[in-house]
């Protein structure tokens, strides 16, 4: 299914976004970016010039107050596997962190079309993998953990991962898989809920190793917990189970699946929220 797009300098991409209407958006970042204070005592937040990317400083993160700013990569820094051409480097690039500072992308639907053909859907969406290659001597290309994966309103996906040391390159990469949606409308006194999996896409190298049903939000749903196991493919399958409250009314799921993913030999944590609606029957 889909993910971010744009091209590898930084231009321009489009298709007019959800329902193809008005001028195609613009999120060239070959602007100079803005820089932002961060500081000891209160951290600080910055961002690249279109917001595709987002990295936030807690406090005590840098030594000294600072002017940081996230640069778009182009040419020969952008890595082969960056989806469509994006990656960052957050400058200065210091020698360390102190804590470990958030970076969310936030792709728009027009980008996530542009790379994989559609947009997200609640019912199919792209899982990518964030990497971060540092600047001080570490793995030349490290795979990070997700603690927040979205599908937004227009097709688009928000990705937030927590980055622990300067990154020199810092992107989302080519490998990914696709989590996909059922909904199961439950009969009267007879369970429903949504049956998934999440699946490798041909060439990736993410392997979900386990994973479980985490939080969730629903309406209108008696929620009955959920079940998660291996497909017996480097992937996993499972259902978010359950009943109606009330009948003749669609009720709404959403459910995060605390994931572990191995992803070029390194395991990391992934957790994405994924939903979907069902009709509640008479």
């Amino acid at each position: 299914m889909a993910l971010l797009g744009c091209g590898s300098s930084g231009g321009g991409a489009g298709d007019g976004g959800a329902g193809g209407t008005g001028p195609a958006p613009n999120y060239d970042e070959s602007a100079p970016p803005v820089p932002a204070m961060v500081t000891p005592e209160a951290g600080g937040t910055v961002r690249s010039a279109a917001g595709l990317l987002e990295v936030e400083f807690r406090a005590n993160t840098v030594a000294q107050p600072m002017e940081l700013r996230v640069v778009r990569l182009t040419g020969a820094d952008v890595p082969a596997d960056a989806f469509l051409g994006i990656a960052h480097r957050i400058e200065p690039v210091l020698p360390y962190y102190n804590s470990v500072a958030e970076a969310t992308w936030t792709i728009p639907g027009v980008l996530v079309a542009a790379a994989f053909g559609a947009p997200a859907t609640a019912s199919r969406a792209p899982l990518p993998a964030a990497r971060l290659i540092s600047s001080n001597g570490g793995k030349a290309n490290e795979a990070l953990p997700v603690s927040l994966y979205q599908v937004l309103e227009g097709g688009g996906i928000k990705l937030r991962s927590g980055v622990n040391a300067p990154p020199a390159v810092l992107y989302l990469s080519k490998s990914y898989s696709v989590a996909e949606v059922k909904g199961v409308s439950p009969a009267p006194n007879r369970p429903g809920g949504a049956d998934f999996t999440i699946k490798p896409a041909p060439g990736s190298d993410m392997v979900w190793v386990s994973g479980t049903i985490g939080s969730s939000s629903t309406n209108n749903w008696e929620g009955a917990g959920g079940t998660v196991e291996s497909d017996g493919n480097q992937g996993l399958k499972g259902r978010f189970g359950g009943t109606c409250d009330f009948p003749s009314y669609p009720a709404r799921l959403g459910f995060e699946v605390q994931g572990k993913v191995t992803i070029g030999g390194r395991t990391v944590d992934y957790h994405p929220t994924l939903s979907t609606t069902v009709t509640c029957q008479q």
